[in-house]
């Protein structure tokens, strides 16, 4: 699994691994049952301290999109999450953020949907 983090970006490194990770099972380049590398050789690829592998892939089993298994180590899940009120109560605020923002930047609803539609299909032919 090829992965690279910003260094440079406001988004915790933490966070840029689990979303690389979620955007590789969208597009296929992760499958069902898949074993991802261990946290120290993808710390060690990437650069970060294993610790910050380790939170990634936490936060990914505890949302169902990976399991770890003791001497196995992290695979994609089988069955992959579905949506829940968790990931709305999430997401809507951040929307309602993203879509106040456009709006005081006078992108009108068109244009945002039309963004909305290109950014949705980019995952999944990454």
């Amino acid at each position: 699994m090829e992965l690279t983090v910003d260094f440079a970006s406001t988004v915790p490194i933490y966070t840029q691994i689990r979303n690389a990770v979620i955007q590789a099972i969208a597009d296929g380049r992760l499958k069902s049952s898949e074993v991802l590398p261990s946290v120290r050789a993808l710390g060690s690829a990437l650069g970060v301290n294993y610790h910050t592998v380790n939170k990634a892939y936490t936060q990914l089993a505890d949302e169902g999109f990976i399991t770890m298994r003791r001497g196995l180590g992290a695979m994609v899940a089988e069955q992959l999450p579905a949506v829940d009120p968790h990931f709305e109560a999430e997401v809507v605020p951040q929307m309602k953020a993203l879509f106040t923002e456009a709006k005081v930047r006078t992108v009108d609803r068109q244009t945002l949907v039309a963004l909305i539609d290109q950014v949705y299909d980019e995952g999944w032919h990454h």
